[in-house]
C-alpha cells in the first residue's frame, strides 16, 4: 500500500477495527458505560487496563488478531506507562512475541513532561521561543489586536498543553501566570 494515499487509512481502519472489537466488552477500562480500553487514532493504538495482568491478556488478544490479519506490532515504538502510587515499583515485564516493552518512568508527550506531577521548564522555554519569534516578525506591524491574537492562538496553547490533566500546586499556577 502506498503511504499517504487515500485507500491505506481506510484499509488500516478496517484492520484495526477487528482488533478493537475483539477487546470490546472483554478486557480494559470503562468510563461509566463507555469502553475506553482500546483507543485508536490514525496508526496509534492505546490499551488501557487496571492491571499488568489484564494488559498482558489484552496484548495476547491483539497478537492473535494481528496474526490472522497479517499485521506486525513494532515493539521498538511501543511502551508502557504506569500511573499511580506504585508506578515506580519494579514488576513483571509485559511481553509481545518474546520481546519486552519499555517501561516508562517519565512520561514525555510533546511538550509536557511529568513524573506524577507537572514540570514547566520545557513548556516555558518553548513558549518564550515562540513568543520571541512572533514579536520579532511583527516588530514593524502596528495592529496590536492581530499580534495578541497570534500570541493567544499560537503561544498560549504551548504553555497550557495538558495542564488540566495534572493537579497543579499554587506555585505551579503562579509560574504559569508569570509566564
Amino acid at each position: 500500500m502506498q503511504q499517504g494515499g487515500v485507500l491505506p487509512p481506510v484499509l488500516f481502519a478496517l484492520y484495526v477495527d477487528d482488533i478493537a472489537n475483539s477487546l470490546f466488552s472483554r478486557l480494559g477500562c470503562y468510563v461509566g458505560d463507555m469502553y475506553v480500553g482500546c483507543i485508536v487514532y490514525a496508526d496509534d493504538t492505546i490499551l488501557l487496563s487496571s492491571s499488568l495482568n489484564m494488559l498482558q491478556s489484552m496484548i495476547k488478544i491483539c497478537e492473535s488478531e494481528a496474526y490472522y490479519l497479517d499485521i506486525k506490532f513494532n515493539i521498538a515504538k511501543s511502551m508502557i506507562l504506569r500511573v499511580g502510587y506504585s508506578s515506580n515499583v519494579i514488576c513483571a515485564s509485559v511481553v509481545v512475541s518474546f520481546s519486552s516493552f519499555v517501561n516508562l518512568n517519565i512520561w514525555a508527550y510533546t511538550y509536557c513532561v511529568a513524573r506524577n506531577r507537572l514540570n514547566l521548564q520545557k513548556p516555558k522555554a518553548i513558549f518564550f521561543k515562540a513568543l520571541n519569534g512572533i514579536l520579532y516578525r511583527v516588530k514593524d506591524f502596528s495592529d496590536d489586536m492581530v499580534v495578541m491574537h497570534l500570541i493567544t492562538s499560537y503561544c498560549k496553547p504551548i504553555l497550557l498543553y495538558a495542564c488540566e490533566c495534572f493537579n497543579t500546586s499554587c506555585s505551579e499556577v503562579s509560574q504559569l501566570c508569570r509566564a
